[in-house]
């Protein structure tokens, strides 16, 4: 289980095999994308666009809460988000 009380995902490709192309994105930074193999996963996307996430950021694959060991999926779009707190 994830620490949003998801069972995780597989990390076992995606799609057809080859190259998957993923596009990184973090609030206040360009986009950047990145080319990897499937069955790599939203960590590895991270490391390749050159972020470093922490726990005070939301990770997003597609609008989807992720954690860091699942698989990428091709054409994704990753989001680092900061967390939204407060209110009335």
């Amino acid at each position: 289980m994830t620490r949003t009380g998801r069972p995780r995902r597989s990390r076992t490709a995606t799609e057809a095999s080859g190259p998957v192309i993923v596009k990184v994105a973090a609030m206040g930074e360009i986009v950047k994308e990145v080319m990897l193999k499937d069955g790599q996963t939203i960590e590895d996307a991270l490391d390749a666009a050159g972020f470093s996430p922490d726990d005070s950021e939301d990770l997003q694959m597609n609008g989807r809460d992720v954690e860091l060991e699942d698989a990428i999926e091709r054409d994704a779009i990753i989001t680092l988000n900061p967390q939204v707190d407060g209110g009335c």
